[in-house]
């Protein structure tokens, strides 16, 4: 191992864990961690933000203690802001921001813990066989497990949980929840599964990760988590159910627009099953020579698509091209 500085921990490994759809009957019946995490959808927001170093007052962010919600995050920009060196300089250069930012004592434990942290990361690269990625759904959570229970031993229960619990409950929430979402079961039931869900990892209050959700994402999850009620309707019920749905994420006039959209959609939909059917009559017409039937499909091309002729006939010939 070179004497670089590697921010390895939280980054690659929850980015492993991420791309990984799960079947539910694969999980794992117990939790990574559970109950109330004191995390409000809030703090949940401030986590994503840009942590600025420079700023004044970043000893706020510990002042009951260095092990928070907070802390990772802190950590993870310190990294980024002293990367470019080998690693005794790098722990150098932290621990004189330490001193600078904050008090003596404060900047004392700070760096104490983030010394600990830096020699847990080169402990994961010192021993890769025994975290190896998962290599299918059926192992992430148990890896997640498996992992925060190393940093278990290696920081003390308390202080791992703390440290890590908000990313460990983040990407265990998305598992499950994933999990659950690709059952095939009806929307109400997986409702009812994902709030529990939500309760049995975040605590009484929820999961904040939902709370400030883009509405366009909200919305598409609702599609998916109604899959199997939407595909027994009929056509004018499904049309009503999508609209009571996006009526809860959209204002109205997104509403129409996306109506309008579908509108659209199925016009052409249905302008392409017309020139198919008619294109293979003229094909299978006898008599005909290849100019005459080039010419009459170019005509009807003309009569279906109208203006949109032009663009129609470079989808195709790329269509074509690609199937070469």
């Amino acid at each position: 191992m070179n004497n670089r500085v590697i921010a390895l921990g939280g980054i690659a490994i929850f980015a492993i864990i991420m791309i990984i759809t799960l079947n539910r009957r694969d999980e794992p019946d117990s939790y990574v961690l559970r109950g109330d995490s004191g995390i409000s959808p809030e703090e949940y927001r401030l986590y994503f933000k840009t942590l600025d170093l420079d700023s004044h007052g970043m000893e706020r962010y510990f002042a009951d203690s260095v092990v928070n919600h907070q802390t990772l995050r802190f950590f993870k920009a310190l990294q980024s802001r002293f990367k470019q060196m080998g690693f005794d300089e790098h722990l150098e250069a932290i621990r004189e921001y330490l001193q600078r930012t904050m008090n003596p004592a404060k900047a004392g434990e700070m760096f104490a813990l983030y010394k600990k942290f830096a020699d847990y990361e080169r402990s994961l690269l010192s021993n890769p066989k025994r975290f190896r990625p998962p290599a299918s759904g059926a192992d992430a959570l148990r890896y997640l497990n498996d992992l925060q229970n190393y940093r278990r031993e290696f920081f003390g229960a308390d202080t791992a949980d703390r440290l890590f619990g908000f990313e460990v409950r983040t990407q265990e929430y998305k598992l499950r929840k994933a999990a659950v979402l690709n059952e095939n079961s009806y929307g109400a039931e997986k409702e009812t599964k994902i709030s529990a869900l939500g309760r049995d990892i975040w605590g009484e209050s929820g999961s904040p990760f939902d709370a400030g959700r883009k509405p366009l994402d909200r919305y598409n999850e609702k599609l998916q988590m109604y899959a199997k009620d939407l595909g027994e309707l009929d056509e004018d019920e499904r049309k009503a159910r999508i609209r009571a749905f996006r009526s809860e994420f959209f204002p109205e006039e997104i509403v129409r627009r996306l109506e309008s959209i579908d509108s659209e959609i199925a016009s052409d939909i249905e302008k392409d099953r017309n020139y198919r059917a008619r294109e293979q009559e003229i094909l299978s017409a006898p008599g005909l020579s290849d100019g005459e039937r080039k010419r009459i499909i170019e005509s009807l091309q003309k009569e279906i698509f109208g203006d949109d002729v032009e663009s129609y006939r470079r989808r195709e010939a790329i269509a074509a091209g690609a199937a070469h």
